[in-house]
């Protein structure tokens, strides 16, 4: 089918693909590629990226300071 569109399955087996006919299969509008549902979800995107990047942050200087607070300990005790 060339004037159809692909949606990916969901389940346990995700390398089967689902074909509907244009202007047919899922009604809800939610997932519709419109331009304020784009928008939605670019912005919950980049929601998201900037808080894992700011856990990223968090974790890297919380190992930092564990790491140096062994090394301050493992001076001491040698």
């Amino acid at each position: 089918m060339s004037n159809g569109r692909k949606l990916s399955g969901s389940g346990s087996n995700q390398s089967q693909t689902k074909i509907f006919p244009l202007g047919t299969g899922s009604s809800d509008s939610s997932s519709a590629l419109t331009v304020e549902n784009v928008k939605r979800l670019e912005e919950a995107h980049m929601a998201s990226k900037e808080a894992f990047d700011k856990q990223r942050i968090q974790d890297y200087i919380e190992q930092t300071n564990l790491a140096r607070f062994n090394k301050r300990t493992t001076r001491k005790t040698s």
